[in-house]
């Protein structure tokens, strides 16, 4: 599988089936969940975003992909603190808050 983009702390790819139990235990993890919204974690579910985004190409026009220019996004909950001061470390500019992303 290439990947879309690798640094020496960072490889950037696509979630493959090999992923699942990876996905399943960041997504049921408490700690990890806290500023998410997800609905369904369960296997079956995880599977078939897999299934689903799995394939996708980058940039492209998927719901999951809000920009189709080169852009790297990050979405952060406002209450996330931690994350917020870590992309401005990183040279993320704030542009907007929006409770729902369509």
């Amino acid at each position: 599988m290439q990947p879309f983009l690798k640094t020496n702390r960072l490889l950037l790819r696509n979630l493959s089936c090999e992923d699942l139990d990876i996905l399943y235990d960041y997504r049921n993890n408490a700690d990890c969940a806290r500023y998410q919204h997800w609905t369904d974690t369960s296997r079956e579910a995880l599977r078939d975003f897999i299934n689903t985004f799995g394939s996708c190409t980058f940039p492209s026009s998927e719901p999951e992909q809000h920009f189709p220019a080169m852009d790297i996004v990050g979405l952060v909950e406002k209450e996330n603190l931690p994350s917020v001061a870590l992309l401005k470390k990183l040279g993320f500019v704030e542009e907007a808050y929006s409770d729902k992303i369509h």
